[in-house]
């Protein structure tokens, strides 16, 4: 199998595996895509893949970087927050709610960008700091 038809497996069965795991129908999630439901299940199927913007929103619905979605291996820090590629998150940084320090609403905003693999890991690591 070439190159670009793994990654285009991969991707396939990512967002199949991470709408199943988020409970929702195809339908769902084109609805909240604003796509026709044919559309997004050619995305699930590898018929077709998506442009970048539907790229970025399906990332958010899911919870998962861009790069988790397609399967860039070579990007093992992919998860690494990157405000300047995310305006609408400087601003929480710059203006973190009351009794939220800036370090901890960063950290907030890495959670958030983790697959949902690597916030497990990320729980079990401060569970283990926690101890120390």
């Amino acid at each position: 199998m070439s190159e670009p038809q793994k990654e285009k497996t991969y991707f396939a069965e990512r967002i199949r595996a991470l709408r199943k795991q988020y409970g929702l129908t195809q339908k769902q999630v084109a609805d909240r895509l604003q796509l026709e439901r044919s559309t997004y299940a050619f995305y699930e199927t590898g018929k077709t893949t998506p442009g970048f913007e539907t790229l970025r929103r399906l990332s958010r619905l899911f919870g998962v970087t861009v790069d988790d979605l397609i399967g860039d291996a070579a990007s093992p820090t992919a998860f690494l927050f990157r405000s300047s590629e995310m305006p609408e998150y400087q601003s929480r940084l710059e203006n973190p709610p009351p009794g939220i320090s800036g370090e901890e609403m960063a950290l907030v905003l890495f959670f958030r960008q983790m697959s949902p693999l690597q916030k497990q890991k990320c729980l079990e690591f401060f569970e283990v700091l926690g101890k120390l």
